[in-house]
């Protein structure tokens, strides 16, 4: 047992010499703590000196790139780019930019232009199909005013609407405007077409005093004359025939003014027709002849009147060969 205790108080005496030892030696080494405080403040204000200076890289790298994309987006040139990277924008830059800014107001106003003519023909649109002679001709004095507009079916034209409703004045105004008479609108017609297909006579003379005007233009429904016999204007297809309208023209449908004119029961068309010479032997849709038209209508309906267009046209005579044979 006393054995045991100088061993505890042997180890007792050196763990105090240690203490001892190590209390002499704190002063030296709070010096050290200290210089590495000293060092690792220094340390710290690198390391934020040098993340600062990092982040401003980042910020001058940020401005190059958007001056870079400015420069593209505005400017739209490599050769504009290598004039702004450096210090941002320069002065190159910034009178390209002023330029391209002046442009684009210039642009807008242009744009701005364009929608009040589009608006602006549109009310003359409207004006023509009611027939408002006044507001047609204020109208048609603005600057930009088109007789013209892109439609769902095709163009829709003022001088079109005008002939189809029989707006005279308000054709004649037209015209005086400076509308194209041949100008195509929907469903392909023209202004004559339109004119004729409804029997507005007074519409088809006014257009026909104009030498350039095309007078056997198809459309959707066919040619002027075509369309007047069809529909027994004996009038408009005398005024067509004697503007030198092509008195065989045909349709999609190969039909001609006297097939039109027979299968729509128009005794007196298809006499005038004869009588100017139209050619009863032409062959139209499935080969017939206008008589033959006449007499499978005949089948359907009316067939007295429909044989009795089909013998008009089978025993007419012209009237040079009538003198002739009497002659003989």
């Amino acid at each position: 047992m006393k054995r045991i205790i100088r061993i505890g108080v042997m180890c007792g005496l050196v763990s105090g010499a240690v203490f001892a030892a190590d209390m002499q030696k704190k002063p030296q080494s709070s010096t050290i703590r200290q210089r590495i405080s000293r060092e690792g403040a220094v340390w710290k204000q690198g390391l934020a000196a040098a993340k600062k200076r990092h982040i401003q890289r980042q910020k001058l790298n940020q401005q190059e790139v958007r001056a870079y994309n400015a420069v593209l987006k505005r400017v739209g040139g490599l050769t504009a780019l290598l004039a702004a990277i450096g210090a941002g924008v320069t002065y190159e830059v910034k009178r390209r930019a002023e330029a391209e800014r002046t442009a684009g107001r210039a642009a807008e106003a242009r744009k701005a232009a364009e929608i009040k003519d589009v608006v602006s023909s549109v009310a003359l649109y409207r004006a023509v199909e009611t027939g408002d002679l006044k507001e047609v001709k204020r109208l048609s004095k603005e600057p930009g005013i088109m007789f013209e507009l892109d439609g769902r079916d095709g163009k829709k034209v003022a001088l079109v609407s005008a002939a189809r409703n029989g707006h005279l004045d308000v054709v004649k105004a037209l015209l005086e405007a400076g509308a194209n008479i041949n100008a195509v609108g929907e469903y392909s017609e023209t202004a004559l077409i339109s004119a004729a297909r409804n029997g507005h006579l007074d519409v088809v003379q006014e257009l026909l005093k104009h030498k350039d005007i095309a007078l056997d233009r198809n459309s959707f429904y066919g040619p002027a004359l075509v369309l007047a016999a069809g529909g027994g204007y004996l009038d408009v297809v005398k005024a067509l025939l004697d503007a030198g309208a092509n008195i065989d023209v045909k349709n999609d449908s190969k039909q001609t003014a006297l097939m039109a004119a027979a299968r729509g029961l128009k005794k007196e068309v298809v006499g005038e027709l004869l009588k100017r010479g139209a050619n009863r032997d032409i062959e139209g849709e499935f080969g017939l002849t206008a008589e033959r038209v006449a007499r499978d209508q005949g089948y359907i309906a009316k067939p007295e009147e429909y044989n009795a267009i089909a013998d008009m046209i089978r025993d007419y005579v012209p009237v040079g060969r009538f003198i002739e044979a009497a002659r003989q």
